[in-house]
């Protein structure tokens, strides 16, 4: 069965990923093969759909104990099923749940240092946008004059904000309201 295929391919990669770390070519075919199944499974469930329908119509409401336990067949067709390291299926509700619980609970319960060299492996590769002279200049003091260019450029008749007040209102009240929405703007920098 193709869709039984495209689950152990899946963790199969998974496995790797998991115990060899991140790689970017697996993970795009890891992707790639999960966007097959659930089209697979989409295809699959419009097939079940279509069925359905068929023999409502053919039989319609005098049936309906055959639609209930054919749904009630599908939803169990439709079960999670774990498989352990060591490639064993786990699916009773119990079992499943315990072994979840241990895999968060390992997972959680690891010490930073034990990450701590992946984690500057996989931040090294993320780009640095934000040099050190753009974060001062970030972080710097908003002057009133900054806050009011901003205020004229923008267009007429858009409410910036949830009170509905548009920028046409604080075009031509600017004299009456700069002082207010500087200090607004400058406390937004500084509690971030």
């Amino acid at each position: 069965m193709e869709k039984g295929r495209l689950e152990d391919q899946i963790g199969e990669l998974q496995s790797r990923l998991m115990s060899g770390g991140y790689n970017e070519t697996e993970r795009t075919m890891e992707l790639g093969l999960i966007k097959e199944l659930v089209q697979l499974e989409k295809q699959e469930e419009l097939s079940w759909q279509q069925k359905f329908r068929q023999l409502w119509l053919k039989e319609g409401d005098r049936n309906m104990s055959f639609f209930h336990k054919s749904i009630i067949q599908n939803h169990q067709q439709n079960r999670i099923t774990l498989r352990t390291q060591a490639g064993q299926v786990v699916e009773k509700q119990n079992e499943l749940e315990q072994h979840l619980i241990q895999f968060y609970s390992e997972l959680l319960h690891e010490t930073n240092e034990e990450r701590e060299r992946d984690i500057v492996e996989i931040t090294r590769h993320i780009p640095k946008l934000v040099t050190p002279e753009h974060n001062v200049m970030l972080i710097r003091i908003i002057e009133c004059k900054e806050v009011e260019e901003a205020v004229i450029q923008m267009e007429k008749g858009k409410a910036p904000g949830p009170d509905g007040f548009t920028t046409d209102f604080f075009q031509s009240c600017w004299d009456l309201v700069k002082e207010e929405m500087w200090e607004v703007v400058e406390e937004s920098r500084r509690m971030g």
